[in-house]
């Protein structure tokens, strides 16, 4: 995007809005290293550094959209495309990165949040507006976990799944819902009684087994 440069310099990155006329230190956790390259690749900025490997920050759209919300009230962020696949991730290694979350990433944001006057949820639906999933900062099953300012929920496309039975037992089995199958979604920001709209997609991408 034209408009947007990013700068790795000998004390750290930069980013800058406006072709160049104007940088912002564009750290964030990244430690005050030389940067010796940059590239970007699926909309995701990925830094070398001299001595601490790659740096990679997911989902530059993100930053794309927030430019537009600071004079807003409330805003939902348009999720990046979700592909369906084998793996998984774990957080909390001193050793190596953290993968982002797997599902639908949301992210939306509240100039101001008041948590006992506040209703806040955030659903999915399919084509034929079928709830699939939905969060609330009201609900014990389903929590929204909400803040003033960015906020972040994911979904791991798994609609409903079956009733668990007092007694019941399963060997090796799950009641889990299925994943969403590949195609176009719908998630819906409600804040109150104000209702803000984005579209999805979902496509499908299977590991082959060993």
């Amino acid at each position: 995007i034209r408009d947007r440069l990013y700068a790795g310099t000998e004390t750290g990155m930069y980013i800058s809005f406006n072709d160049g006329k104007n940088w912002k230190p564009f750290q964030l956790n990244l430690p005050i290293v030389p940067i010796t390259d940059l590239t970007i690749k699926d909309n995701n900025l990925i830094v070398a550094t001299q001595g601490r490997s790659l740096w990679i920050i997911d989902d530059l759209s993100v930053i794309h959209q927030a430019m537009n919300v600071s004079n807003k009230d409330v805003a939902l962020m348009k999720p990046k495309p979700t592909y369906r696949m084998q793996g998984g991730s774990r957080e909390g290694s001193l050793t190596s990165g953290t993968n982002h979350p797997s599902g639908v990433m949301t992210y939306f944001y509240l100039k101001n949040y008041d948590e006992k006057k506040d209703t806040i949820s955030v659903t999915y639906l399919n084509k034929q507006n079928d709830t699939l999933k939905s969060f609330s900062n009201h609900s014990k099953k389903d929590k929204l976990d909400v803040e003033q300012g960015a906020n972040l929920t994911t979904w791991d496309t798994r609609s409903k799944g079956a009733e668990v039975l007092d007694g019941m037992i399963l060997w090796w089995a799950s009641l889990d819902g299925p994943q969403a199958i590949a195609g176009v979604y719908k998630v819906n920001l409600k804040v109150n009684d104000d209702i803000k709209s984005q579209s999805h997609s979902c496509d499908a991408i299977f590991s082959p087994k060993s």
